[in-house]
């Protein structure tokens, strides 16, 4: 399953993505739409992952802002894994008898970390309770492939994705290697980070690799 990441993007183009997808990422901290117009968008999405990364400054509107997803019943939050731990201690309480999955992600835009170190973070996110764990770091070599890739073998649930041009490979194998899903962006302008591919290419390639 493909999820159309959305950020620095108008409310409507946002509305006409989700309508015609089959899963949206909502990132709401590359957004700046209101309560009212979250509401909106997520009711008219078939799925929906929402995520709002860490604002110090603005810690009381992310929690009104997962509050508000998490009482029209996504399927999905994301906290990042470098979120403290008051914040995740109060998210998974409100969570408590939701049917909402959590996230916790772990993202590196500078280096992917060595194979012990990868399966030490993918630990530390399935210990503090993520339903499903994600990884995204930045690709330099076939190594740094290698040792994400690998991460498959282990158990649980897992995003396991390779950040700029080197790690395209990453995002069109997982949902092969066992993904829940894979991200991608509406259109080049509008990726939320480094190599994503848009929704046309990843269909043409999965249609090449008979992936459904």
């Amino acid at each position: 399953m493909i999820c159309v990441s959305l950020g620095h993007i108008s409310f409507n183009e946002a509305m006409k993505i989700a309508v015609e997808s089959e899963m949206i990422e909502i990132r709401a901290d590359l957004l700046n739409f209101s309560e009212q117009e979250y509401s909106q968008l997520i009711k008219s999405s078939a799925k929906v992952v929402f995520t709002c990364r860490e604002d110090k400054e603005n810690i009381v509107d992310r929690k009104s802002l997962f509050l508000l997803a998490l009482s029209l019943g996504i399927e999905y939050l994301d906290l990042e894994l470098e979120s403290v731990d008051e914040f995740l201690d109060w998210l998974k309480n409100e969570m408590t008898e939701k049917d909402t999955q959590l996230i916790i992600s772990y993202h590196n835009y500078e280096r992917t970390p060595d194979s012990d170190e990868l399966r030490g973070i993918l630990k530390n996110c399935i210990n503090l309770g993520a339903d499903i764990a994600k990884i995204a770091c930045m690709v330099n070599s076939d190594e740094d492939t290698v040792n994400l890739i690998k991460l498959y073998r282990r158990q649980g649930k897992k995003l396991i994705l390779g950040m700029g041009e080197k790690g395209m490979l990453t995002r069109v194998a997982a949902p092969i290697l066992g993904a829940e899903f894979t991200f991608a962006a509406a259109s080049k302008e509008l990726a939320t980070a480094p190599g994503q591919l848009t929704v046309k290419e990843m269909k043409e390639l999965f249609k090449i690799m008979k992936i459904e």
